[in-house]
């Protein structure tokens, strides 16, 4: 992803204040400061959690980016922090924070963003020249920001020529209900699910399926965790028709509750779902432990093969594993 950050702005938004602390200037744009920024822009864009949004016919967002040019920063930095600090003051859930806004250019393409950026604690060394002694001491600085390996809790990504937008955002308690706010109240925007959330209403689907299924001893030994690392490795997405291929194989009933529950869940069979090389590594290998906590760790891969591994059915209930070609 190509960044280039043209103009940024820093508010502070703290709802024990009565007002939100809004910048009278632009962020002095070191190079450090822009790859800073820069990668928490590439962070927020390519999350699982992040998706696709649309404003509503009502939003108040596309009048403010009619002007493109970097001088309306101002104008949309103030508005977007007020909103957000009005709906902090009357939900103290909302965590204290600050925010990044700014003009950028992303893969040719002019965009406005917001990252929200919760407080961190760390102990810091201060030098007290008060008594002229140098006196040092440690003191706690509560509002330190996250850092190049952190995140952005929330935020927004806007392209000017589509009026597309990325976002990312939790759910709070808000006016008494868990729900998000920076769609609903903010940008007012309809949202898709995020691949996070489709990908674990999938498995969720899967796992209800299975668990009411009798399988062929053959599938049987498959794990649920192994078909989505086939599936994720050989396709690269999340493809659900090949999911249930190899996981109920010719069991056409259980193919058809599964793709019925996908159904009932608005998801798409035929639409893949793009997941992080993140979530393919969680798959990779399948965690066993025993009962007296002894822990192995099976490649995925080789998780239904019996020539090298295999799982016995033992009369007490239990499963013993039987582990072949073991060098000593």
């Amino acid at each position: 992803m190509n960044v280039i950050i043209n103009k940024a702005m820093i508010n502070i938004l703290d709802s024990s204040s009565v007002l939100p602390v809004i910048s009278s200037g632009a962020i002095e744009l070191t190079d450090e400061l822009k790859d800073y920024i820069t990668l928490h822009i590439e962070k927020l864009y390519n999350s699982d959690d992040s998706k696709d949004c649309t404003f509503c016919d009502y939003s108040w967002v596309p009048s403010f980016l009619k002007d493109e040019s970097s001088d309306n920063l101002s104008l949309i930095s103030s508005e977007i922090t007020s909103k957000i600090f009005n709906v902090m003051l009357r939900n103290k859930d909302i965590p204290i924070g600050d925010v990044v806004i700014g003009n950028a250019v992303i893969d040719n393409r002019q965009a406005v963003f917001m990252l929200k950026f919760e407080y961190k604690n760390a102990f810091v060394h201060y030098i007290d020249n008060s008594d002229k002694k140098g006196l040092i001491n440690i003191i706690n600085y509560k509002t330190i920001l996250p850092s190049f390996g952190g995140k952005a809790t929330e935020g927004f990504i806007v392209f000017y020529d589509t009026l597309s937008i990325r976002l990312l955002e939790k759910k709070y308690m808000v006016d008494g209900l868990k729900e998000v706010y920076l769609s609903n109240q903010i940008l007012q925007c309809d949202s898709q699910r995020s691949p996070k959330e489709t990908f674990s209403k999938i498995l969720r689907a899967a796992k209800k399926v299975t668990k009411g299924t009798s399988m062929p001893e053959d599938v049987d030994a498959i794990s649920l965790d192994t078909a989505v690392y086939r599936t994720l490795k050989e396709k690269s997405v999340m493809d659900t028709e090949m999911l249930a291929d190899v996981l109920y194989e010719n069991d056409i009933s259980a193919k058809n509750e599964f793709f019925n529950l996908l159904s009932e869940e608005n998801i798409t069979v035929s639409k893949p779902v793009q997941v992080s090389e993140k979530v393919t590594k969680k798959y990779e290998k399948k965690s066993i432990k025993t009962i007296s906590g002894v822990e192995i760790k099976i490649p995925s891969n080789l998780y239904s093969n019996k020539d090298e591994i295999e799982f016995i059915n033992n009369a007490d209930g239990t499963v013993s594993l039987l582990i072949k070609h073991v060098e000593v």
